[in-house]
């Protein structure tokens, strides 16, 4: 008997047949020749090696007279952009078409076809195509190439950032300028991991966006590779701990503070990965940083992984389902069942993504150099200085922790860290840190860093311990119909805030999505009232849509306006932050608590 794969699983990868071919069905060997196991495996991770480094250079006629990519994507040049990346190469052989030959398994703990979804469908893919500075002249020319239908406004804004930055991107060193501010969030750049340097230079061609092993691995070790391929006798993989796997290189994505924490460094910022945008970079032209909710990311990316229901799911015929999970989320094996069942993981993942949200935000601060970013007018909420200055203002009727004068923390996140930390027994000292840190950024002008710098990481160090405090707690029907009680009676003063009110509405109505979906659904008028939340008629007050897949965008045309051009996703956004009225949402959630109480 022979492997073999169809033209669909040679299409992104190019494997030639003649290679592979020889190879016997690993499935096939006995399971007491061991010795052959280890022979065959060995053979096929010499023959992976050769597909990479010999690419499409030995490909069979039929193969030729087809497209380069047979993926449902034909002649995409991100595709092609990538298949050249060994590192992508690698993680594709298994993980780019569902139910290929190739990869063998017992179990079903994923599809097979991450990598395709997240190719065709994840704007990380192309988010350093997407920023690749380019004049108009260039983009005009790049406009003709395959690649062009993914270059446009996005591209000519990086250009312009980089000329009021001072970036001289004909040089070398200007453009080394560009990849250690702006490649650290849009393509993963490590500054510390200066042999990559080459990964990202501008002739190189091969790492258009984020790529796998930035999310999967940890830092330079890659021994989880073999490890959780099956090409290794040592201690099955399924069931070593989550810190095991991440000792082996691998990080650990089944839970919401990993995942997390991941996200905020790019989507909140980073100090120690030069992940920060400065007040200097937003007057340059760079676009405001939105607020940050996860599982509503996630869930638009859209994901190319299977959540924790969907997984117990599927490994109902694997006889250490309920061990796995056990060692995963630290369960006893006897709960799993119940646990699996009654959990709330969206929920769950809502309050605390909001926790690690709050905690980077706040590290920003506390994590921040005196010398070189204290006061950077970035740190601090962009609407003390930037507001309509009209009559009657609603900023005048802020109440909580105000000085006039005094640029304050950014809002957003302070709503669902509220609610999370109702949630708790016993509290952990966030709110009295908060309150501390906020009183002493109020007797200055952005604060005395001699001051604030220790008070920070105390609110740091209290919403760490709140977070593993929250970790441990049980996230159940009751929790979640009472998260949904206490966003409705988030305070008037948060909700003044147009990104604050955003992330209450876009929590609320996550919330009752999944109280629908484990059968605790709330009252018909109540569910409308939280569908309607943050819109009047067909006008949004708060926009709660997110720019979706690979060619969604800031600058796509997002709304039209009768007799006018239709205005960007981004341009609308200002508007509606620019025109926001939160005496409407206010009342919009006043009578959600008369349906809910």
């Amino acid at each position: 008997m022979s492997m073999t794969f169809s033209d669909q699983e040679l299409g992104f990868f190019a494997m030639p047949k003649l290679i592979i071919d020889p190879l016997y069905p690993l499935s096939n060997w006995p399971k007491s020749s061991s010795w052959k196991r280890v022979i065959a495996l060995n053979v096929i991770a010499i023959n992976i090696a050769l597909v990479m480094a010999l690419g499409t250079t030995m490909q069979p006629a039929h193969c030729q007279q087809k497209e380069a990519l047979q993926s449902g994507l034909p002649g995409d040049a991100v595709l092609q952009a990538w298949g050249e990346n060994s590192e992508v190469r690698k993680c594709g052989i298994c993980h780019y078409v569902s139910g290929n030959a190739f990869a063998r398994r017992d179990t079903d703990f994923c599809q097979l076809d991450e990598a395709q979804t997240w190719l065709q469908s994840d704007k990380h893919a192309v988010s350093r195509l997407r920023i690749e500075p380019l004049s108009q002249i260039e983009l005009d020319e790049k406009k003709k190439e395959a690649i062009g239908d993914l270059l446009g406004e996005s591209n000519l804004v990086s250009f312009r950032l980089c000329q009021q930055l001072g970036y001289d991107l004909a040089t070398e060193k200007g453009y080394d300028q560009f990849r250690d501010n702006c490649l650290t969030c849009h393509a993963g750049y490590d500054p510390k991991q200066l042999t990559a340097s080459d990964d990202f230079a501008k002739s190189n061609s091969h790492h258009p966006g984020i790529s796998c092993n930035y999310c999967h691995q940890r830092g330079e070790a890659s021994r989880w590779v073999d490890l959780h391929g099956g090409l290794s006798n040592d201690r099955p993989w399924r069931l070593l701990s989550p810190t095991e796997k991440e000792e082996a290189g691998l990080r650990d994505l089944m839970d919401a503070p990993s995942q997390a924490k991941l996200c905020t460094t790019c989507h909140i910022g980073d100090h120690e990965r030069r992940m920060f945008i400065t007040h200097e970079m937003y007057v340059a032209g760079h676009p405001p940083l939105p607020s940050f909710e996860l599982q509503t990311y996630l869930s638009t990316l859209p994901p190319h992984w299977r959540n924790f229901n969907s997984t117990y799911a599927s490994l109902e015929g694997f006889s250490q389902r309920a061990e796995y999970f056990a060692v995963n989320l630290a369960i006893p094996n006897e709960d799993i069942p119940r646990v699996m069942e009654d959990t709330f993981w969206e929920t769950r993942t809502l309050l605390l993504g909001a926790m690690q949200a709050a905690e980077q935000s706040i590290a920003l601060m506390a994590d921040s150099n005196p010398n070189q970013h204290w006061g950077d007018y970035a740190l601090y909420d962009c609407a003390s200085c930037h507001h309509e200055l009209r009559l009657p203002s609603f900023r005048q009727q802020r109440a909580a922790h105000e000085v006039p004068g005094r640029p304050r923390l950014p809002e957003w996140p302070t709503p669902l860290i509220e609610v999370a930390l109702q949630l708790e027994h016993p509290a952990s000292g966030v709110k009295e840190a908060r309150g501390n840190l906020l009183s002493l950024i109020n007797q200055t002008p952005f604060g005395n860093p001699k001051n604030c710098l220790p008070a920070a990481r105390v609110l740091s160090e209290a919403l760490k311990r709140s977070s593993v405090q929250l970790t441990r707690s049980s996230i159940e029907a009751e929790q979640a119909r009472q998260v949904v009680k206490l966003l409705a009676h988030t305070s008037d003063d948060a909700l003044l805030d147009y990104h604050a009110a955003r992330q209450t509405i876009w929590a609320i109505q996550l919330v009752d999505r999944e109280l629908a979906a484990k059968g605790h659904a709330l009252r018909d008028s109540t569910r409308a009232a939280i569908e309607q939340l943050g819109t009047l008629g067909q006008q949004a007050v708060v926009s709660t849509e997110l720019p979706a897949g690979r060619s969604g965008t800031l600058y796509t045309p997002a709304q039209a306006t009768p007799g006018k051009e239709p205005l960007s996703y981004l341009a609308a956004e200002l508007e509606r932050v620019r025109e926001y009225d939160p005496q409407k949402i206010r009342t919009q959630m006043r009578e959600l608590c008369t349906q809910l109480d």
